[in-house]
Protein backbone atom coordinates (compact mmCIF):
# COMPACT_ATOMS: atom_id res chain seq x y z
CA UNK A 1 0.00 0.00 0.00
CA UNK A 2 2.83 2.34 0.85
CA UNK A 3 4.68 1.38 -2.35
CA UNK A 4 1.61 1.88 -4.33
CA UNK A 5 1.00 5.06 -2.53
CA UNK A 6 4.54 6.20 -3.06
CA UNK A 7 4.36 5.38 -6.70
CA UNK A 8 1.13 7.17 -6.91
CA UNK A 9 2.58 10.18 -5.18
CA UNK A 10 5.63 10.15 -7.47
CA UNK A 11 3.52 10.13 -10.60
CA UNK A 12 1.40 12.87 -9.39
CA UNK A 13 4.11 15.56 -9.68
CA UNK A 14 4.89 14.46 -13.22
CA UNK A 15 1.30 14.53 -14.07
CA UNK A 16 1.07 17.84 -12.39
CA UNK A 17 4.00 19.12 -14.44
CA UNK A 18 2.41 17.83 -17.56
CA UNK A 19 -0.81 19.43 -16.52
CA UNK A 20 1.01 22.65 -15.70
CA UNK A 21 2.71 22.57 -19.09
CA UNK A 22 -0.64 22.18 -20.79
CA UNK A 23 -1.91 25.69 -20.06
CA UNK A 24 1.51 27.18 -20.89
CA UNK A 25 1.53 25.46 -24.21
CA UNK A 26 -1.97 26.62 -24.79
CA UNK A 27 -1.00 30.20 -23.97
CA UNK A 28 1.96 29.95 -26.34
CA UNK A 29 -0.26 28.70 -29.12
CA UNK A 30 -2.77 31.42 -28.43
CA UNK A 31 0.03 33.99 -28.41
CA UNK A 32 1.31 32.61 -31.69
CA UNK A 33 -2.17 32.78 -33.16
CA UNK A 34 -2.60 36.36 -31.97
CA UNK A 35 0.76 37.30 -33.47
CA UNK A 36 -0.24 35.68 -36.74
CA UNK A 37 -3.53 37.55 -36.74
CA UNK A 38 -1.72 40.81 -35.99
CA UNK A 39 0.65 40.23 -38.90
CA UNK A 40 -2.29 39.45 -41.15
CA UNK A 41 -4.04 42.62 -40.02
CA UNK A 42 -0.88 44.65 -40.67
CA UNK A 43 -0.57 43.04 -44.06
CA UNK A 44 -4.19 43.88 -44.82
CA UNK A 45 -3.65 47.42 -43.58
CA UNK A 46 -0.58 47.78 -45.80
CA UNK A 47 -2.50 46.46 -48.79
CA UNK A 48 -5.38 48.77 -47.98
CA UNK A 49 -3.01 51.74 -47.84
CA UNK A 50 -1.39 50.66 -51.07
CA UNK A 51 -4.80 50.44 -52.70
CA UNK A 52 -5.86 53.86 -51.43
CA UNK A 53 -2.69 55.67 -52.43
CA UNK A 54 -3.05 55.18 -56.22
CA UNK A 55 -6.67 56.37 -56.03
CA UNK A 56 -5.54 59.65 -54.49
CA UNK A 57 -2.90 60.04 -57.19
CA UNK A 58 -5.49 59.32 -59.88
CA UNK A 59 -7.81 61.95 -58.45
CA UNK A 60 -4.97 64.42 -58.27
CA UNK A 61 -4.06 63.74 -61.89
CA UNK A 62 -7.64 64.20 -63.08
CA UNK A 63 -8.38 67.53 -61.41
CA UNK A 64 -5.71 69.66 -63.15
CA UNK A 65 -6.74 68.18 -66.50
CA UNK A 66 -10.32 69.37 -65.99
CA UNK A 67 -9.22 72.89 -65.01
CA UNK A 68 -6.92 73.24 -68.01
CA UNK A 69 -9.69 72.16 -70.37
CA UNK A 70 -12.10 74.73 -68.88
CA UNK A 71 -9.57 77.55 -69.18
CA UNK A 72 -8.84 76.69 -72.80
CA UNK A 73 -12.52 76.76 -73.73
CA UNK A 74 -13.00 80.11 -72.03
CA UNK A 75 -10.07 81.73 -73.79
CA UNK A 76 -11.19 80.21 -77.08
CA UNK A 77 -14.67 81.75 -76.71
CA UNK A 78 -13.35 85.22 -75.80
CA UNK A 79 -11.01 85.27 -78.79
CA UNK A 80 -14.01 85.09 -81.13
CA UNK A 81 -15.33 88.54 -80.15
CA UNK A 82 -13.79 91.98 -80.67
CA UNK A 83 -14.89 95.22 -79.00
CA UNK A 84 -15.48 98.07 -81.43
CA UNK A 85 -16.01 101.64 -80.16
CA UNK A 86 -17.89 103.67 -82.76
CA UNK A 87 -17.90 107.46 -82.40
CA UNK A 88 -20.46 109.44 -84.42
CA UNK A 89 -20.19 113.24 -84.63
CA UNK A 90 -23.29 115.10 -85.82
CA UNK A 91 -22.62 118.47 -87.46
CA UNK A 92 -23.35 121.87 -85.91
CA UNK A 93 -25.31 123.34 -88.81
CA UNK A 94 -28.97 124.23 -88.40
CA UNK A 95 -31.31 121.19 -88.21
CA UNK A 96 -28.29 118.83 -88.34
CA UNK A 97 -29.77 116.24 -85.95
CA UNK A 98 -31.95 113.30 -86.97
CA UNK A 99 -34.80 111.30 -85.42
CA UNK A 100 -34.31 108.41 -87.84
CA UNK A 101 -32.88 104.99 -87.00
CA UNK A 102 -29.17 104.85 -87.86
CA UNK A 103 -27.29 101.73 -88.96
CA UNK A 104 -23.63 100.92 -89.57
CA UNK A 105 -21.90 98.11 -91.46
CA UNK A 106 -18.22 97.24 -91.03
CA UNK A 107 -16.29 95.49 -93.81
CA UNK A 108 -12.88 93.94 -93.09
CA UNK A 109 -10.42 91.74 -94.93
CA UNK A 110 -11.64 88.65 -93.01
CA UNK A 111 -15.32 89.18 -92.32
CA UNK A 112 -18.09 91.76 -92.04
CA UNK A 113 -20.73 93.08 -89.63
CA UNK A 114 -23.84 94.08 -91.57
CA UNK A 115 -26.42 96.74 -90.62
CA UNK A 116 -25.88 97.04 -86.86
CA UNK A 117 -28.30 99.59 -85.38
CA UNK A 118 -26.69 102.34 -83.32
CA UNK A 119 -29.28 102.93 -80.61
CA UNK A 120 -27.62 102.93 -77.17
CA UNK A 121 -25.12 105.75 -76.74
CA UNK A 122 -22.57 105.50 -73.92
CA UNK A 123 -22.79 109.22 -73.18
CA UNK A 124 -26.24 110.48 -74.27
CA UNK A 125 -29.87 109.43 -73.92
CA UNK A 126 -31.04 111.41 -76.96
CA UNK A 127 -28.78 110.46 -79.83
CA UNK A 128 -27.66 112.22 -83.02
CA UNK A 129 -28.47 115.72 -81.81
CA UNK A 130 -26.99 118.87 -83.39
CA UNK A 131 -23.27 119.25 -82.52
CA UNK A 132 -23.30 116.08 -80.38
CA UNK A 133 -20.77 113.25 -80.21
CA UNK A 134 -22.19 109.78 -79.50
CA UNK A 135 -20.13 106.70 -78.60
CA UNK A 136 -21.40 103.17 -79.17
CA UNK A 137 -19.77 99.88 -78.09
CA UNK A 138 -20.24 96.87 -80.35
CA UNK A 139 -18.96 93.39 -79.40
CA UNK A 140 -18.92 91.12 -82.40
CA UNK A 141 -16.79 88.88 -84.61
CA UNK A 142 -13.25 89.71 -85.66
CA UNK A 143 -13.49 91.20 -89.16
CA UNK A 144 -9.74 91.67 -89.51
CA UNK A 145 -8.41 94.95 -90.89
CA UNK A 146 -11.23 97.48 -91.39
CA UNK A 147 -11.47 98.52 -95.05
CA UNK A 148 -14.79 100.34 -95.51
CA UNK A 149 -17.98 101.16 -93.63
CA UNK A 150 -21.54 101.97 -94.64
CA UNK A 151 -23.49 104.52 -92.58
CA UNK A 152 -27.19 104.96 -93.25
CA UNK A 153 -30.57 105.85 -91.78
CA UNK A 154 -34.09 104.67 -92.59
CA UNK A 155 -35.69 108.09 -93.16
CA UNK A 156 -38.21 107.69 -90.33
CA UNK A 157 -39.31 110.40 -87.90
CA UNK A 158 -40.44 113.99 -88.37
CA UNK A 159 -36.90 115.31 -88.91
CA UNK A 160 -34.97 112.51 -90.60
CA UNK A 161 -32.47 114.63 -92.54
CA UNK A 162 -29.02 114.35 -90.93
CA UNK A 163 -25.80 116.33 -91.32
CA UNK A 164 -23.00 113.94 -90.38
CA UNK A 165 -19.55 115.33 -89.58
CA UNK A 166 -17.50 112.13 -89.15
CA UNK A 167 -17.44 108.50 -87.96
CA UNK A 168 -14.53 107.01 -86.01
CA UNK A 169 -14.00 103.29 -85.29
CA UNK A 170 -11.60 102.02 -82.58
CA UNK A 171 -10.75 98.33 -82.17
CA UNK A 172 -7.75 96.56 -80.62
CA UNK A 173 -4.99 99.18 -81.00
CA UNK A 174 -6.42 100.70 -84.18
CA UNK A 175 -8.23 104.01 -84.73
CA UNK A 176 -9.81 104.57 -88.16
CA UNK A 177 -11.34 107.93 -89.17
CA UNK A 178 -14.07 108.38 -91.78
CA UNK A 179 -14.72 112.08 -92.61
CA UNK A 180 -18.19 112.85 -93.99
CA UNK A 181 -19.21 116.55 -93.69
CA UNK A 182 -22.42 116.26 -95.70
CA UNK A 183 -26.15 115.64 -95.53
CA UNK A 184 -27.86 112.27 -95.51
CA UNK A 185 -31.21 113.64 -96.60
CA UNK A 186 -33.69 112.85 -99.37
CA UNK A 187 -34.16 116.61 -99.86
CA UNK A 188 -30.49 117.64 -99.89
CA UNK A 189 -27.51 117.19 -102.18
CA UNK A 190 -27.78 113.95 -104.18
CA UNK A 191 -30.64 112.81 -101.90
CA UNK A 192 -28.72 109.81 -100.56
CA UNK A 193 -29.32 108.53 -97.01
CA UNK A 194 -26.73 105.74 -97.26
CA UNK A 195 -23.00 106.32 -97.73
CA UNK A 196 -20.12 103.92 -98.28
CA UNK A 197 -16.99 105.43 -96.70
CA UNK A 198 -13.27 104.77 -96.96
CA UNK A 199 -10.73 105.69 -94.25
CA UNK A 200 -9.53 109.32 -94.34
CA UNK A 201 -11.40 110.02 -97.57
CA UNK A 202 -14.21 112.56 -97.67
CA UNK A 203 -17.21 111.42 -99.76
CA UNK A 204 -18.62 113.55 -102.55
CA UNK A 205 -21.99 113.67 -104.25
CA UNK A 206 -22.60 111.41 -107.20
CA UNK A 207 -22.60 114.40 -109.52
CA UNK A 208 -19.24 115.57 -108.27
CA UNK A 209 -17.78 112.09 -108.55
CA UNK A 210 -18.84 111.92 -112.18
CA UNK A 211 -17.39 115.34 -112.85
CA UNK A 212 -13.95 114.40 -111.54
CA UNK A 213 -13.80 111.72 -114.21
CA UNK A 214 -13.94 114.38 -116.94
CA UNK A 215 -10.71 115.11 -118.74
CA UNK A 216 -8.77 118.06 -117.28
CA UNK A 217 -11.24 118.44 -114.40
CA UNK A 218 -10.52 121.49 -112.23
CA UNK A 219 -12.05 122.98 -109.12
CA UNK A 220 -14.20 126.10 -108.96
CA UNK A 221 -15.44 127.79 -105.81
CA UNK A 222 -18.66 129.75 -106.22
CA UNK A 223 -19.65 132.36 -103.60
CA UNK A 224 -23.24 133.62 -103.70
CA UNK A 225 -24.42 136.56 -101.57
CA UNK A 226 -28.14 137.11 -101.13
CA UNK A 227 -29.22 140.71 -100.48
CA UNK A 228 -30.37 141.96 -97.09
CA UNK A 229 -33.71 143.27 -98.27
CA UNK A 230 -37.04 142.07 -96.95
CA UNK A 231 -38.05 138.71 -98.49
CA UNK A 232 -34.75 138.66 -100.41
CA UNK A 233 -34.28 134.88 -100.01
CA UNK A 234 -35.56 132.24 -102.39
CA UNK A 235 -36.82 128.67 -102.10
CA UNK A 236 -36.30 128.02 -105.81
CA UNK A 237 -33.59 125.82 -107.32
CA UNK A 238 -30.61 127.92 -108.44
CA UNK A 239 -28.30 127.13 -111.38
CA UNK A 240 -25.05 128.58 -112.74
CA UNK A 241 -23.33 128.32 -116.13
CA UNK A 242 -19.73 129.30 -116.90
CA UNK A 243 -18.57 130.42 -120.34
CA UNK A 244 -14.83 130.68 -121.00
CA UNK A 245 -12.43 131.10 -123.89
CA UNK A 246 -11.77 127.33 -123.98
CA UNK A 247 -14.99 125.62 -122.99
CA UNK A 248 -18.25 126.04 -121.13
CA UNK A 249 -20.06 124.51 -118.18
CA UNK A 250 -23.82 124.66 -118.54
CA UNK A 251 -26.55 124.76 -115.91
CA UNK A 252 -24.94 123.27 -112.82
CA UNK A 253 -27.28 123.31 -109.81
CA UNK A 254 -25.96 124.99 -106.65
CA UNK A 255 -27.28 122.73 -103.91
CA UNK A 256 -24.46 121.55 -101.63
CA UNK A 257 -23.07 124.43 -99.59
CA UNK A 258 -19.54 124.05 -98.22
CA UNK A 259 -20.63 125.52 -94.87
CA UNK A 260 -23.26 122.80 -94.50
CA UNK A 261 -26.22 125.19 -94.54
CA UNK A 262 -29.46 123.29 -94.96
CA UNK A 263 -31.50 126.30 -96.07
CA UNK A 264 -29.75 128.04 -98.95
CA UNK A 265 -30.06 131.58 -100.30
CA UNK A 266 -31.58 133.07 -97.16
CA UNK A 267 -31.88 136.84 -96.65
CA UNK A 268 -28.42 138.33 -95.98
CA UNK A 269 -26.70 134.92 -96.23
CA UNK A 270 -23.47 133.97 -98.02
CA UNK A 271 -23.24 130.45 -99.45
CA UNK A 272 -20.14 128.80 -100.94
CA UNK A 273 -20.20 125.91 -103.40
CA UNK A 274 -17.56 123.62 -104.88
CA UNK A 275 -17.74 122.47 -108.50
CA UNK A 276 -15.47 120.07 -110.40
CA UNK A 277 -15.63 120.40 -114.17
CA UNK A 278 -13.56 120.71 -117.32
CA UNK A 279 -11.33 123.79 -117.50
CA UNK A 280 -13.29 126.48 -119.36
CA UNK A 281 -10.22 128.72 -119.53
CA UNK A 282 -10.54 132.44 -118.85
CA UNK A 283 -14.13 133.15 -117.78
CA UNK A 284 -15.91 135.65 -120.03
CA UNK A 285 -19.48 135.46 -118.78
CA UNK A 286 -21.65 133.50 -116.38
CA UNK A 287 -25.36 132.83 -116.25
CA UNK A 288 -27.24 132.73 -112.95
CA UNK A 289 -30.87 131.61 -112.87
CA UNK A 290 -33.57 129.92 -110.83
CA UNK A 291 -36.56 127.79 -111.84
CA UNK A 292 -39.29 129.79 -110.08
CA UNK A 293 -40.29 126.85 -107.86
CA UNK A 294 -41.38 127.13 -104.24
CA UNK A 295 -43.69 129.53 -102.45
CA UNK A 296 -41.08 132.26 -102.00
CA UNK A 297 -39.16 132.07 -105.25
CA UNK A 298 -38.43 135.76 -105.84
CA UNK A 299 -34.73 136.39 -105.13
CA UNK A 300 -32.74 139.54 -104.51
CA UNK A 301 -29.17 138.69 -105.50
CA UNK A 302 -26.34 140.90 -104.25
CA UNK A 303 -23.25 139.43 -105.96
CA UNK A 304 -21.42 136.32 -107.19
CA UNK A 305 -17.73 135.41 -107.09
CA UNK A 306 -16.16 132.60 -109.08
CA UNK A 307 -12.70 131.44 -108.03
CA UNK A 308 -10.69 129.28 -110.40
CA UNK A 309 -8.67 127.30 -107.83
CA UNK A 310 -5.94 125.88 -110.06
CA UNK A 311 -5.34 129.25 -111.76
CA UNK A 312 -5.79 131.18 -108.49
CA UNK A 313 -8.04 133.68 -110.26
CA UNK A 314 -11.17 135.28 -108.84
CA UNK A 315 -13.95 136.76 -110.99
CA UNK A 316 -16.43 139.14 -109.37
CA UNK A 317 -19.93 139.68 -110.70
CA UNK A 318 -21.99 142.44 -109.05
CA UNK A 319 -25.75 141.99 -109.38
CA UNK A 320 -27.76 144.01 -106.83
CA UNK A 321 -31.19 143.28 -108.29
CA UNK A 322 -34.24 141.01 -108.21
CA UNK A 323 -34.65 137.78 -110.11
CA UNK A 324 -38.41 137.69 -109.76
CA UNK A 325 -41.31 137.36 -112.18
CA UNK A 326 -43.14 139.92 -110.06
CA UNK A 327 -40.39 142.57 -109.92
CA UNK A 328 -38.65 144.90 -112.41
CA UNK A 329 -38.18 143.33 -115.83
CA UNK A 330 -39.48 140.01 -114.42
CA UNK A 331 -36.36 138.06 -115.39
CA UNK A 332 -35.21 135.04 -113.39
CA UNK A 333 -32.12 134.42 -115.55
CA UNK A 334 -29.18 136.82 -115.94
CA UNK A 335 -26.03 136.78 -118.11
CA UNK A 336 -23.25 138.54 -116.23
CA UNK A 337 -19.81 139.88 -117.14
CA UNK A 338 -16.96 140.29 -114.63
CA UNK A 339 -17.03 143.59 -112.70
CA UNK A 340 -20.01 144.85 -114.67
CA UNK A 341 -23.34 145.42 -113.01
CA UNK A 342 -26.30 144.25 -115.12
CA UNK A 343 -28.93 146.75 -116.13
CA UNK A 344 -32.66 146.43 -116.52
CA UNK A 345 -34.04 145.46 -119.89
CA UNK A 346 -35.78 148.41 -121.42
CA UNK A 347 -39.11 147.44 -122.91
CA UNK A 348 -40.79 149.27 -125.74
CA UNK A 349 -44.19 150.86 -125.32
CA UNK A 350 -46.84 149.71 -127.75
CA UNK A 351 -50.26 151.30 -128.22
CA UNK A 352 -52.80 148.89 -129.55
CA UNK A 353 -55.97 150.15 -131.11
CA UNK A 354 -58.60 147.47 -131.19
Amino acid sequence: TKAAGTLGSRQSPQTTKRNEQGPSSTRTNESHKKSTKTDEQKSKTTKSDEQKTPKKDDATDKKPTQKTSSTTESSSDSSKNIEYTITVQTGSVQFAGTDANVFISLYGDKNKIVRYQLKTSVNHKDIFEKGQKDDFVVKDIDIGQLKTITIEHDGTGLASGWYLDFVQVKYDNNTVMFPVERWLDTNQDDKRISLELEPNKKPTSKLTTEDTKEANAVEYEITVRTGDKRSAGTDANVYISLFGDKDKLERRQLKESLDGARNLFEQGATNRFQIYAADVGKIKTIRIEHDGSGLGNGWYLDSIEVRHISHDETYKFPVDRWLDVGEGDKRISLDLEPDKKPGQLKGKKFILNI
